[in-house]
């Protein structure tokens, strides 16, 4: 029983393969008209119609579909390159439509009657161009870097062939661009970098116009640039001051906070300065009677050609000033002509006495505060003392 439908199986193969056979003898005998369709990209002729009245244009398609008839046999010769599609832009009205027209470039003999395109007219968008100017002096033209350096090195300014660029498109595309952009890698440098960038439009947002209108142009498609790459070195500040602080006070001396900075440019330039020097005029003490703190801008006393290399480019200066130190010596003939003297305007005695009284007191409090100056003045004074009982005893 297994082996008849086994058998039974093997017929119904035979035969479908012999249907099949039969049909394709058919088909080659008879060779049969079938339908054919190809999507084919649809070309713009006599376009300077318009862009000679500084229009520009658009299709509402991009493609038709042409249908066509051939025999069986020959269906396999035919293909979407063997059309076109094309629309004359002479026939542009008010109206914006347009007639497609095809043609068969290859292969004619083998299609059966006409083709046909779908759709037949297409809708053409017109626009005024305009072609705008972006430059780095206005701020629409921006060079930029991207990655850092090798530890140790600073990029100089980035340089361009050129400082601008011009664009040019629809109105409503180039009203989208903000400004226009190139941006070099420098990325672990050591040395100069130097290549070539294509522009990026940006919009108002600073983000990239990753998908602009192909229709827009610009005047240069790429734009060379240079990275100078230089050495870092450190420097230290030097302060001057001028003027003369006031009466019983003096310069001290001058701090710079930070003491030294990092710079960077051209070898030979920076191979001939060691420090930046602030001039005295910066500093002015006439008249100071305590410390001058002041904040500089220490990029001004940079060495033509080197820039500094810090996000700062403030320093601090203290010009400290101090009290002259003061020694009061006061002689015993001193004391006696004080005491000695009188109110010429004739008091009474007992007035006369009181002041004599003060005046022996006052000769103690400073015999007191001589005997404890140095010992040089101690034998100045007391020399003094010597000569006054002298000079008392011989007038007597």
């Amino acid at each position: 029983m297994k082996e008849k439908r086994t058998n039974n199986f093997t017929l119904k193969l035979v035969s479908v393969a012999l249907a099949f056979l039969i049909w394709l003898i058919v088909v080659n005998v008879s060779n049969p008209d079938v339908e054919m369709s190809v999507t084919v990209p649809i070309e713009v002729r006599n376009a300077d119609v318009l862009t000679s009245a500084d229009k520009t244009y658009s299709l509402d398609e991009k493609n038709v579909r042409i249908t066509y008839k051939i025999r069986t046999q020959f269906r396999s010769r035919v293909s979407a390159s063997d059309f076109s599609a094309y629309v004359n832009l002479e026939d542009y009205s008010i109206t914006g439509a347009v007639p497609v027209y095809t043609s068969v470039l290859n292969g004619k003999s083998n299609i059966v009657g006409s083709v046909s395109a779908s759709p037949m007219v297409v809708h053409v968008d017109t626009e005024d161009i305009q072609r705008k100017r972006f430059d780095k002096e206005s701020g629409t033209f921006v060079a930029s870097t991207t990655g850092a350096v090798a530890d140790g090195y600073a990029p100089g300014e980035l340089e361009t062939e050129a400082d601008y660029i011009y664009v040019q498109g629809p109105v409503s595309e180039i009203g989208r661009i903000s400004y226009v952009g190139i941006e070099a890698n420098i990325t672990e440098a050591t040395a100069d970098v130097s290549g070539e960038a294509v522009p990026v439009f940006y919009d108002a947002n600073g983000n990239v116009i990753s998908d602009p209108d192909p229709r827009i142009t610009m005047s240069r498609e790429t734009i060379a640039y240079r990275v100078p790459v230089y050495k870092i070195k450190s420097m230290s500040i030097t302060a001057a001051v001028s003027g003369e602080p006031a009466e019983g006070y003096e310069f001290n001396e001058v701090e710079c906070s930070p003491s030294f900075i990092n710079v960077y440019g051209p070898d030979e330039i920076l191979d001939s300065h060691n420090t930046i020097n602030i001039p005295a005029e910066e500093l002015d003490l006439t008249g100071a009677t305590g410390n001058m703190t002041k904040s500089i801008d220490i990029s001004e006393y940079i060495p033509e050609g080197l820039s500094i290399a810090e996000p700062d480019s403030e320093i601090t200066v203290v010009a400290r000033i101090r009290r002259i130190p003061t020694i009061n010596v006061t002689t015993e003939a001193d004391d006696n002509e004080n005491a000695n003297e009188t109110d010429p305007s004739g008091e009474d005695s007992d007035q006369t006495g009181e002041s004599e009284t003060n005046a022996s007191q006052l000769h103690e409090q400073h015999s007191t505060q001589a005997s404890s100056e140095t010992d040089e003045q101690v034998p100045e004074a007391s020399d003094t003392d010597g000569r006054n009982a002298e000079q008392e005893s011989g007038s007597h």
